[in-house]
Formats: structure tokens, sequence, C-alpha cells
């Protein structure tokens, strides 16, 4: 069986999942929903995509659509999540769905009142590259985790209009590329009980940069620094008490090699060049498929979510974590605003 989605937007980000996704057989994007009829036929004839809708409500409506992705601005993120879920429509919305906690948490609360899938688009989850990092994680290789420092930025082109720079539409370097960050370390670490950022505007109205910390319950650190005018720059570090491991790539996961360190003990001197250095290979037996060219990120995650709606169950990453990463965001933000840690409540504390 093939599910059958919707997109709501003509952004940019959908040729990427496009393109991910062309020739799967279980999901077929067959129409979108955009502002303007004609803009809209005239992108999906060139995707080759069978309807074209002129209003986003108009999609929803459309009887042959099981499941609809929404990459619209990220303010609309969540009246549109919660317009789909409404009519009836599964839901991964583009990352992140919000800093507005209540509001996730109206989503998820539809979704699973009228068992629906609600998940939200963190596509690196879904790669065999992450998967892997958190089995060596959880069998001990570097011990017990300590630290995790992520990284993610970009030189942005300056585009007046590009709602990323629109503090209106909740644009910003952490809602656009520190959120992958907080849910990288959310996945390794857990959920924290305490976060302070900054913000760095360089004249913008948004935030061009966020430097970040969060604390766990267990004494797991995290940092993390991400950017939209600086140099393009990802990496996650895993530090444990007896070692690392390094990604250079986690994000898209298209450079799939995961280095791990555990450098001898010695009383003096750092150990040399390479000494204590493995390359861990990602889908060594070929059991993944990602022998020769690398299956996309997006594809898999579209997979997986398309697979849960067929099978009726919640996708890996549910819309509960989707309401706790809208909770760090939030504690970020309000910390960057006001200049003050933010203390979040721990895990058992916080109501379903």
């Amino acid at each position: 069986m093939s599910i059958s989605w919707g997109i709501l937007s003509t952004a940019r980000i959908n040729d990427w999942v496009l393109e991910a996704t062309r020739d799967s057989a279980t999901l077929e994007f067959a129409a979108v929903g955009g502002r303007d009829r004609a803009r809209t036929e005239r992108w999906a004839a060139d995707r080759q995509i069978q309807r074209a809708h002129g209003s986003y409500a108009e999609l929803l409506a459309d009887p042959a659509i099981e499941a609809v992705y929404v990459s619209l601005p990220n303010a609309l993120h969540a009246e549109w999540s919660l317009a789909a879920l409404e009519a009836g429509r599964h839901v991964l919305c583009e990352k992140p769905i919000g800093r507005d906690p209540l509001a996730v948490e109206r989503l998820a609360e539809v979704a699973r009142e009228k068992g629906l899938v609600f998940a939200e688009a963190f596509m690196y989850r879904y790669h065999p590259q992450t998967m892997l990092a958190l089995e060596l994680v959880a069998g001990g290789r570097i011990g017990r985790l300590r630290n995790v420092s992520a990284t993610l930025s970009f030189p942005m082109a300056g585009v007046g209009d590009d709602p990323r720079l629109d503090s209106g539409m909740e644009g910003g370097a952490l809602m656009d590329v520190g959120c992958y960050c907080v849910s990288a370390a959310r996945l390794f670490a857990g959920e924290p009980v305490a976060a302070f950022a900054e913000y760095g505007y360089d004249g913008a109205q948004v935030d061009l940069r966020v430097n970040g910390l969060l604390e766990f319950r267990d004494g797991v650190r995290a940092q993390f620094d991400a950017g939209m005018n600086l140099p393009r720059r990802d990496r996650l570090e895993l530090v444990g008490e007896e070692g690392t491991i390094t990604i250079q790539d986690p994000w898209h996961c298209r450079l799939p090699v995961i280095e791990v360190r555990r450098p001898p003990v010695r009383d003096y001197g750092p150990p040399s060049p390479g000494e204590g250095v493995e390359s861990v290979p990602i889908d060594p037996e070929g059991s993944a498929g990602l022998t020769g060219d690398l299956v996309d990120a997006y594809r898999l995650e579209f997979e997986a979510v398309s697979a849960a709606i067929e099978a009726g169950v919640e996708p890996g990453f549910s819309a509960a974590d989707a309401v706790a990463q809208s909770r760090v965001i939030d504690a970020l933000h309000r910390s960057a605003t006001t200049g003050m840690p933010v203390t979040l409540a721990a895990p058992e504390e916080v109501q379903p």
C-alpha cells in the first residue's frame, strides 16, 4: 500500500523531499496546496504532482489525501497542523513545530483523540548513522555520557522577504538550525532541567546566532551554537568518561562516518595522531541498504512515518517528543530574551 501525501506550501525544502522520495514504493505526493492557484499549478506541473489546489483549506478537503506534510513558515506550523488533524489527516510538520508548548500539546491531544499520526520532521533521527551512534552510547563504547556538543551554521544569502529573517514568522537561528542541536542533545541525554541561551542579532530583527547550554538531571551538560551568518559547520560530539564519538555530518547524514576515540591512558602527554581512533562503518553488512549511494534521510523519514500510518501505530519519534522539544525551545527563547537561566520541570513532573 502507498500512502497518499499532500504538501502545504511550495517551499524550497519540498524539492529535497520530492527528490528523495520520488521512486519510493510506500508513499506518493499526490497534491499540493498554495496561496495562488496559477503559481501552484505551475509548481506542481514542474514536479509531476497530479493535483494543485489554490488554497491550503482546499488541499485539506481533497478526499484522496491521507497525510499532510506541513512545510509552511514556522509561525503557521501549529495553525495548519491543527487544521489538517481536524480534517482527519495524518501530519508530519517540518521542524520546528513551534515554541508554544501549549499549542503543540493541543496538536498531540487532537491527534490522540482522532487516532492520527502527528510528528515533527527531524529527518536525521531516522538515519542508521544516528541509530548506530545511539547504540554505541547505550552499549558503553565511550563510557558514561557526560557532555554533548552540537554545531550547525551556514551563510545565509541576504534575501529580504525570507521568512527566516522575519520575527513575525518566528524566524531566527534558534528556530531554523539551533533546533537540530537541541533535538540531538535531547535524543542522547534525555530531557533537560535547565536552559540558558544568548542571541546575536548582528543588526537583524531576528537572532542570526544563538549559543545555548542545557543541563540534565544526571549531570550531563550540552552546549551548542548555531547561526545563519556563519561559515557552513556541521558537527556533533558525544563525550563520555572513556572516550568520544564525533559525527561530522550529523544532520543530513551524507558523509557516513562515526569516529570513536578511546585514547590510551597515560600519566602525561596526548596520544599520537590517530592513536586510539576508530572509524565505525554505518552499515557493514549492507542490511540497511546503504551500500553504494546513500539512502537519503528525508526518504527514510517519510517511509518510516508512512509505515506507521499504515500500521496504525506511533512513529519512532512521536507527538510526545514534539511536545518535549517545544518546551525546551520555549525555555531557551525565554532565557535569551531575559538574560536569565530557565528551569524546566523534570520529565516525571510534566503532565501528559
